[in-house]
């Protein structure tokens, strides 16, 4: 499975392991041929909210998603 790092200050992605996890990454027929697949991570130790807040975590990443989603059509 490819893994990458994101280096915020210099805004690139390092490659960290090779590999393509496309077709694990889903149910659909189409995913393990995709051009891409993006998967969403939040580092709880770097957050800085309480447990009830998560729900606003949760809202974040799926406005991001639809973003996304919506600048792909």
């Amino acid at each position: 499975m490819a893994q990458y790092l994101y280096d915020a200050p210099k805004h690139r992605l390092v490659l960290k392991e090779p590999g393509d996890a496309r077709g694990l990454m889903g149910y659909q027929e189409f995913v393990g041929e995709a051009p891409l697949d993006l998967e969403y991570v939040v580092n709880m130790s770097r957050v800085k909210l309480n447990e009830d807040k998560l729900p606003i975590l949760a809202l974040t990443v799926g406005t991001l998603a639809t973003t996304l989603s919506s600048l792909a059509d």
